[in-house]
């Protein structure tokens, strides 16, 4: 099972998120469909790292409600990378390791980053 990993906390300003950098929009319910508001007070930007790319924002969004907090969005942000990647997860939804060649195992994917959108 992947340990829990610190990462760095934030805020930036909801004018600073440029949705075209973002990789994907997320909402609370784990949707990724559909359409999103723009970037405001209530979102998260998540900064997810993987195996197989360079780190990539997330936008955990308020669409129907806020994430409440920063360990919240990184849980969703993370949760729906891994399964947009095809990532294993176990019954509670954390990221199983993977074999990485000449390392051993550890975790595909993981939290880098989680900024609060302000206004």
């Amino acid at each position: 099972m992947t340990a829990t990993v610190r990462y760095k906390t934030g805020s930036v300003r909801a004018h600073e998120v440029n949705l075209d950098e973002i990789a994907f929009a997320v909402d609370t319910a784990l949707s990724w469909d559909g359409d999103f508001p723009e970037a405001g007070k209530g979102d998260y930007l998540v900064t997810i790292g993987s195996i197989d790319s360079d780190p990539e924002p997330v936008l955990v969004s308020r669409r129907y409600t806020g994430a409440g907090d920063a360990g919240n969005a990184a849980r969703i942000a993370l949760g729906a990378f891994a399964e947009r990647r095809g990532y294993k997860a176990d019954e509670r939804g954390d990221v199983l390791d993977v074999a990485l060649e000449g390392f051993g195992s550890g975790p595909p994917c993981w939290v880098e980053r989680v900024d609060r959108v302000t206004r």
